[in-house]
């Protein structure tokens, strides 16, 4: 399998290197950008094209939940947050999983082994399609 793209929002600069450090042990995933708000997430999501998102739920005047709203929904997305009633939201949404902090990296490695099996699924039910194929529509 070829890495997956993935970015970290979160409005703290601290924790946005912890996770990278923590996400150093797993060549699987390419981290290509760091974004401290939607609006930076939305720029970056636009111009990397992650597959993942590594998205702290509290973020300055805003939520993660905001920029859901506004991004393709196959972006798998694995949310990071310190406040554990939260944590119920996220399971209302079809989004891979969930970080408490501090990130325990056990838990870490779930989580991204989740999403890696959820991607593999995906791929094996696409079927690409050759010009001799034809397809009827009523």
């Amino acid at each position: 399998m070829k890495n997956l793209k993935a970015i970290i929002v979160d409005e703290e600069r601290l924790a946005r290197v912890c996770l990278r450090r923590l996400l150093e042990p797993f060549p699987e995933i390419e981290i290509v950008g760091e974004a401290y708000s939607c609006k930076n997430a939305l720029e970056l999501i636009n111009l990397k094209n992650p597959q993942l998102i590594f998205l702290d739920i509290q973020l300055r005047g805003e939520t993660g939940f905001d920029l859901l709203e506004l991004i393709d929904n196959s972006i798998k997305v694995i949310f990071v947050t310190a406040y554990d009633e939260n944590i119920i939201d996220t399971f209302k949404l079809n989004h891979a999983n969930y970080l408490s902090k501090p990130i325990n990296q056990q838990r870490l490695r779930q989580a991204i082994e989740e999403v890696i099996k959820i991607e593999n699924n995906q791929k094996s039910y696409v079927k690409s399609y050759e010009y001799s194929d034809s397809t009827f529509v009523l």
